[in-house]
């Protein structure tokens, strides 16, 4: 960001956010999408649906590989 652009928004009260690269932009999307698959299965076993072990280990594993990405 140019000083100058900085300056303005930080005068203006706003806090300047830095912008994400297109790659953490792609991880930070399928990260999102893996939280909405943990969010369903936590749905699944709080109803009292089964949930199998093997889907919440690759999920979690999903997470772990996004997290390296970054």
């Amino acid at each position: 960001m140019k000083p100058a652009s900085y300056v303005r928004l930080t005068a203006l009260k706003t806090v300047p956010r830095q912008r994400r690269r297109a790659r953490e932009s792609e991880v930070v999307y399928h990260l999102g999408r893996i939280g909405n698959n943990l969010n369903q299965l936590a749905r699944r076993h709080n109803s009292g649906e089964p949930v199998a072990r093997a889907e919440v280990l690759d999920a979690l594993a999903e997470v772990r590989a996004a997290i390296r990405e970054m």
